[in-house]
């Protein structure tokens, strides 16, 4: 998340967009430096030995009508039954992610 977001507004925008998981604020953007996210929304999957197994773009296309490619998806469906990521890497696209300001 930016910087700039409160965590509540995080929350309520999860809520309002009625996901299906939990959403938590990336407090200091620890979590965001740790991948190299650039961009929000970003998605990884990590597997169970912390292996990152994909890294892109949720869905090929912001407009559900024009989506082709369910990226994070596809990458799930793999992971969870035992597969490799047909495509592993894609480009996400989104905001860029405000950093918080390091303390010198």
């Amino acid at each position: 998340s930016n910087a700039s977001e409160p965590a509540a507004e995080v929350s309520q925008h999860a809520k309002a967009n009625s996901f299906p998981f939990k959403v938590y604020k990336d407090a200091g953007n620890q979590v965001a430096d740790r991948f190299g996210a650039q961009v929000t929304p970003e998605a990884f999957v990590i597997d169970k030995v912390g292996t990152v197994r994909y890294h892109g773009y949720i869905d090929d296309s912001r407009n559900a009508a024009n989506i082709k490619v369910r990226g994070l998806k596809n990458a799930l469906d793999a992971v969870l039954s035992g597969q490799s990521v047909a495509n592993a890497q894609t480009k996400a696209f989104g905001c860029t992610i405000k950093r918080e300001k390091k303390a010198s």
